[in-house]
């Protein structure tokens, strides 16, 4: 039951943030133009591939588990597409939009810094699709655009090795341990 309820919300979201053109038509006399100058919408939204990593590192902790794990380094990969184009609110304003899918992995074997045998050792791949968009303000040949992102994300936690854990954290670590969960991942930032 709750698994219908879940998949119901996130269907309902789906439905609301789909922008429909149905109504949308185009003067075929004009069509060549249009397509050309790339002011049908979305035309412009493949203008270039994006292809990000980043490293960083993880501190992944669970509410309620008294063993401590330990921090992991987390290796991502994003590839996408991405528009910048001048707003409509002026000349120097910029709008960016970035639509991309994405690869993590965080584990404890790409932090180098874990020397505590006590924490407990871990990995966590995650995948999903997301978008990235903000307003920036043009600066000479650079920009400052702050973002805000949200994406759609699945998971995967997995224990390492055989801890000692206590009967509550045993039970509390189960309910994630070597299953695939979904949720939302959301960001903001600041691309120079």
């Amino acid at each position: 039951m709750a698994k219908s309820k879940y998949l119901l919300v996130i269907l309902s979201l789906l439905l609301i943030t789909t922008q429909s053109f149905s109504q949308y038509t185009i003067d075929e006399s004009n069509k060549k133009q249009e397509v050309a100058s790339k002011k049908i919408w979305g035309g412009r939204f493949l203008d270039k591939p994006v292809l990000e990593m980043s490293y960083g590192v993880s501190d992944i902790n669970l509410d309620g588990l008294s063993t401590k794990l330990s921090k992991a380094g987390m290796l991502e990969l994003k590839l996408g597409y991405s528009t910048q184009s001048n707003s409509k609110y002026g000349k120097s304003v910029l709008k960016y939009i970035n639509g991309f899918s994405f690869l993590s992995l965080a584990s404890t074997d790409l932090d180098p810094d874990v020397q505590s045998t006590n924490d407990v050792n871990s990995q966590t791949w995650r995948f999903g699709m997301g978008l990235k968009q903000g307003y920036g303000v043009e600066l000479g040949k650079s920009a400052i655009m702050p973002y805000t992102s949200g994406a759609f994300v699945w998971s995967r936690f997995d224990l390492e090795g055989n801890p000692s854990l206590s009967a509550n954290d045993a039970n509390l670590l189960s309910n994630f341990n070597e299953e695939f969960r979904f949720g939302t991942l959301s960001e903001s930032g600041l691309n120079i």
